[in-house]
């Protein structure tokens, strides 16, 4: 079953469950994508005592297969004058369209 995270927020309480329900599917054996978009690019930027994002983040690289990536939106990384991140994959509202048909499911936070 291919699953799908879509994360749209900075709020680091949601962006952290959102990588932790992805990493709890990966473990479970599904395959998992993750698109970030709008304000979810920033991911990586707002971890907090409380949340480590950037711990879930590193989980998901390390314990992917070859068939589950991160994704970010260009135009929102480009807005926010944002390089992408080591592991990522800058990707398109056209990616994001295929990656929604494909999946199973579709999860947002």
């Amino acid at each position: 079953m291919k699953i799908l995270f879509l994360i749209v927020s900075n709020n680091s309480e949601k962006v952290w469950n959102g990588f932790r329900l992805a990493n709890n599917f990966l473990k479970n054996g599904y395959e998992v994508n993750v698109f970030l978009l709008g304000e979810g690019v920033e991911s990586d930027e707002i971890s907090n005592e409380k949340f480590d994002i950037n711990f879930e983040i590193d989980a998901f690289l390390k314990n992917s297969a070859t068939v589950s990536k991160i994704y970010a939106c260009g135009t929102c990384l480009g807005i926010r004058n944002k390089e992408t991140p080591y592991g990522w994959y800058k990707s398109t509202l056209d990616e994001l369209r295929k990656l929604i048909l494909e999946s199973d499911k579709v999860i947002t936070f």
